[in-house]
């Protein structure tokens, strides 16, 4: 029987895989949390993990455009990190999250793909606190963020609403 080499060559099938499966373009959101929150200029705006599922507590923040606020990020997870990511646009989450997945020893943010993210917490172990501070985009409209631990892109994902 053949062998296939173990170089990690694999990887783009397993990110189709977990595509399929978790309904990636179906727009539905499995699990995630329903708060909306606003963030006042310069404030904070804690966002949770649900635990152990893939999904974050607060799946919509508005802000207003060209202000400053920090999002900090609570991992209540028992055993699997996690990020939040902010990008450009809905057409930047898979290119994004795919390249995540070759991005270990970046913290699974992907360096080739930089001009497509606004902005991203540090990656946060199980039961770990993190925090960035963005500057809000000055263009009113929707930012989404993602989860870029490998896999979570697909079902872990909110949105930044600018106006």
């Amino acid at each position: 029987m053949p062998r296939t080499p173990d170089d990690g060559s694999r990887l783009p099938s397993l990110a189709l895989c977990v595509m399929i499966i978790a309904g990636l373009g179906t727009g539905e959101a499995h699990g995630q949390g329903s708060r909306s929150l606003t963030a006042a200029p310069g404030k904070t705006v804690t966002v949770g993990t649900l635990g152990d599922e893939l999904a974050y507590d607060v799946v919509e923040i508005r802000a207003r455009a060209g202000s400053e606020i920090t999002i900090e990020l609570v991992n209540k997870s028992a055993g699997m990190p996690h990020n939040v990511v902010f990008v450009n646009r809905e057409s930047d989450i898979n290119p994004v999250g795919i390249a995540a997945l070759q991005a270990s020893k970046s913290e699974y943010i992907p360096e080739n793909e930089l001009d497509r993210i606004i902005g991203y917490t540090a990656m946060a172990g199980p039961g770990e606190t993190v925090s960035v501070t963005i500057n809000v985009p000055e263009t009113p409209g929707t930012y989404p963020y993602i989860c870029t631990y490998p896999g979570h892109f697909t079902v872990m994902q909110g949105r930044l609403i600018v106006r």
